[in-house]
């Protein structure tokens, strides 16, 4: 990734939101601090991790990670933890299709949450959403390790493939992970950090073409 040499230090800050129990914090604890727990406690409201990148041209990233609950009863917070998120990664359980189908109930949230984009519609897809997302589909160890009975691991296999499909058409970028192997676990965050800093430069570069225009209006 290119960097301009005047670009020093950035700091992104991160949502991961799904549904209870897909593995939001046993991800962000892998990818943290190179840790697997099988349980964990429960987040009750957010927990919240930092770790920085570190680029070429001694470029670094900050991310901020904040994990959200998915207990149904912390979803009113949700938008309140998501003002000021750069980007999100919408976790679900390869093992759960609840989890997957629980998808737009999420999305709505965030949909809501930046009333100033102008929407195409009432889809809840990338272009309608402020900030990129990607989509994750946690636990695969379990399918990988044959933990899972054959009517499970068909199951599985039809989850994943829906789960593109879903990605596909709401502009989402897509892995499975594992937070128990590492599989795709630092390679998400890189993405989604890349992602990030297009966005902001789409973004800054609009602005300085909206001034632009202003300037030679009232010249």
């Amino acid at each position: 990734m290119c960097f301009r040499q005047y670009d020093k230090d950035f700091i992104h800050k991160i949502t991961i939101f799904g549904n209870s129990n897909v593995g939001k914090t046993t991800l962000t604890k892998k990818f943290v601090k190179n840790e697997f727990h099988s349980i964990v406690k429960k987040t009750i409201g957010v927990d919240f991790e930092i770790k920085k990148l570190h680029y070429e041209n001694d470029v670094s990233i900050t991310l901020q990670l904040w994990d959200f609950s998915g207990e149904p009863h912390f979803e009113s917070l949700f938008p309140m933890y998501l003002s000021g998120s750069d980007g999100g990664l919408f976790l679900f359980d390869i093992t759960e299709f609840k989890s997957l189908m629980d998808l737009d109930r999420w999305l709505k949230i965030v949909y809501d949450s930046f009333p100033n984009v102008k929407k195409i519609g009432q889809e809840f897809s990338q272009k309608n959403i402020q900030i990129p997302i990607i989509m994750i589909a946690t636990k695969y160890d379990l399918y990988e390790n044959n933990d899972l009975t054959k009517v499970e691991k068909k199951n599985v296999e039809d989850t994943v493939e829906i789960a593109k499909k879903m990605a596909k058409n709401r502009g989402f970028d897509f892995y499975i992970t594992s937070s128990k192997t590492g599989k795709n676990v630092n390679k998400i965050f890189r993405e989604l950090a890349n992602k990030i800093k297009e966005y902001k430069e789409i973004i800054t570069n609009k602005e300085s073409e909206k001034k632009k225009i202003l300037t030679k209006l009232y010249e």
